[in-house]
């Protein structure tokens, strides 16, 4: 059977980037060093809304301010022990 124009069909994917990412970095050796006990460090947050008022970037606690409707988009990431020196 050969394809006409009529019957093609095309799928297209909307694409959703959002307006604020926030990224948490995890010091992956040291967390596991703690064996499950609390931690105060070996974990950073940062976002890319300061402009917005946000606060705390490169600490544990980050307060994100965003304006209402924004997309936001998380990401996480190892710190391999050789970056810590």
């Amino acid at each position: 059977m050969r394809m006409q124009e009529s019957m093609l069909v095309v799928a297209y994917q909307s694409v959703i980037i959002p307006q604020a990412f926030i990224t948490i970095a995890v010091d992956t050796a040291y967390v596991a060093s703690q064996q499950g006990q609390n931690i105060g460090t070996g974990v950073y947050m940062m976002d890319n809304e300061l402009s917005n008022g946000s606060s705390g970037e490169g600490q544990l606690e980050l307060s994100t301010v965003v304006p209402v409707g924004s997309l936001i988009g998380f990401n996480s990431r190892s710190i391999p022990p050789a970056a810590i020196r």
